[in-house]
This record gives C-alpha cells, sequence and structure tokens, in this order.
C-alpha cells in the first residue's frame, strides 16, 4: 500500500520528466528490498489527487481488482469549491450521463463539521473508477473539486500511512483477500 502525494503522476515513466510513485524515496532502493518483486499500480489517482494506491506484484490480481465487473468499492474524501443540492445528490446515487458517457451510481454523503463557507467536504464510493470521474461529476453540478483522497480501494485502508510512505500488507491477508474474491459472485451495480 502506498500514500500517493500529490504531484506526482501514478505511471512508470514520464516523457516530461515530472515525478513517477516509482522516483518515491519508499519505492527506490536501498529502502525497497531489491529481493521482491516489481509492483504495478492497481487503478490510478491523477496528479492531482492524493491517497490510497494498491501495488502488487501480481498482474491478474491487479486486473481483477481494477475490472468494473468485480466491483470493489474505493472510499474517497473529497473537498468541492460550492454545495451540491438534495436533488444533485440523489443524481450522482442513481447514476448519472456526463457529456454522453454514464456513470454508475456512487453512494455520497456529505461530512458534518467539516463545512466551511465555500468548501464542502463529501464522502465517495465509487465501484467503478473511469478517468476522472469524480472531478467530472462535481464540475457536472457547478462544482470545483480542491481536494480529492482516496481513503480505501477494496478491503485495503490508508489508515495511518504517511504521504510517500509504503506498508506492505501481509501475505495471509493478500492470500484470504483473494480467497474472498474469488468466491464473490459478480457485483455490478445498475
Amino acid at each position: 500500500l502506498l500514500y500517493k502525494p500529490l504531484d506526482v503522476l501514478v505511471t512508470a515513466f514520464d516523457k516530461e520528466g515530472r515525478p513517477t510513485i516509482y522516483d518515491l524515496p519508499a519505492l527506490k532502493p536501498p529502502t525497497w528490498d531489491k529481493s521482491k518483486p516489481r509492483v504495478v499500480y492497481v487503478g490510478r489517482l491523477d496528479v492531482n489527487s492524493e491517497g490510497l494506491l494498491v501495488l502488487s506484484s501480481d498482474g491478474p490480481l491487479a486486473q481483477t481488482m481494477m475490472s468494473p465487473a468485480t466491483a470493489l468499492p474505493r472510499v474517497y474524501r473529497v473537498r468541492v469549491h460550492g454545495r451540491l443540492n438534495e436533488r444533485q445528490v440523489e443524481m450522482i446515487r442513481r447514476g448519472v450521463v456526463v457529456e454522453g458517457e454514464r456513470f454508475r451510481g456512487a453512494d455520497i454523503t456529505e461530512e458534518t463539521g467539516h463545512t466551511g463557507r465555500s468548501n464542502t467536504w463529501y464522502r465517495m464510493v465509487l465501484t467503478e473508477g473511469k478517468n476522472r470521474e469524480i472531478r467530472r461529476l462535481f464540475e457536472h453540478f457547478g462544482c470545483v473539486v480542491n481536494r480529492l483522497i482516496r481513503v480505501q480501494y477494496g478491503p485495503f485502508h490508508v489508515g495511518k500511512l504517511e504521504r510517500g510512505q509504503v506498508m506492505e500488507v501481509p501475505p495471509a491477508e493478500v492470500k484470504r483477500f483473494m480467497t474472498e474474491l474469488a468466491a464473490a459472485p459478480v457485483r455490478i451495480k445498475a
């Protein structure tokens, strides 16, 4: 598990020379044990987003975790300039078409006690993960996302990880997850 900081790309190489996750000290030797296999990222976070990024040495597992058919929940805290009204929240919950593209329904709740005069915090749970999905949904309703933090991907939580820090998931926990994933029915939400 990696806490991806802001201004870091989720890619193996950037032709413009911008920092990538693989440039982070936690993923470079000597910090990263050379005996460990190469890891690939599960899903992405854009350069302006931060939070939990799952890394895996198992390509098929990574593909299964990212598949829309698997529908693993991805939990985000989102701060936006503006505020959604109840009708807009309900539309996001049911699913929305934005510029001809259909977005599945998402669980969304306003975080109480974190709202300011011009910014509002929301907690969103997605099961799909289309490119810039959260930003596009809020922009569709006239709000601008100014902070986006993924705090959970499937059963994995960011917990107490700090920006740029990596934590290895115990093998028994990975095995248990893989067993549950293999036994689970397809969970596509309408």
